[in-house]
């Protein structure tokens, strides 16, 4: 499910990027001002950590280590949030257009909306991994 939200992400961040490119405003596309190019840099963070997260939480699993499950629940959490902020995101990038006009056939995957890619709230997914018994690191 982690791999899955960090996949939401990205093509999330992958149809803000182009319609960011595509867009004109004032003589010049959106993506070259200042504020799309920040809010474009802080979504492909987020989306880097919840691939980051989701690989190492895969390789636990692998190697079948005793903070498997924890990794997951972590990475399930993470990426799922992740998920949704970046679509919210990227409708902003969209403006106007990313409320009334229907998206590009590419982002109706892409941006959930208010949908989580994962099932059970947020709080439920933080208390489903087993606590700590060292640093959790």
């Amino acid at each position: 499910m982690a791999a899955q939200a960090a996949g939401v992400s990205q093509a999330a961040l992958e149809v803000a990027v182009e319609y960011a490119g595509e867009r004109e405003q004032f003589g010049r596309p959106i993506g070259e001002f200042q504020a799309i190019r920040h809010r474009i840099a802080e979504m492909a963070t987020s989306v880097e950590a919840a691939r980051s997260l989701a690989y190492r939480a895969g390789a636990a699993i692998e190697a079948d280590a005793d903070r498997a499950t924890r990794l997951a629940s972590a990475a399930k959490l993470f990426a799922s949030e992740r998920a949704v902020e970046v679509a919210d995101e990227a409708i902003q990038v969209f403006g106007g257009a990313g409320y009334v006009t229907p998206p590009p056939s590419s982002a109706t995957t892409a941006m959930p909306g208010s949908r989580r890619p994962t099932r059970g709230p947020a709080r439920s997914r933080r208390t489903s991994s087993p606590p700590c018994s060292s640093p959790c690191a």
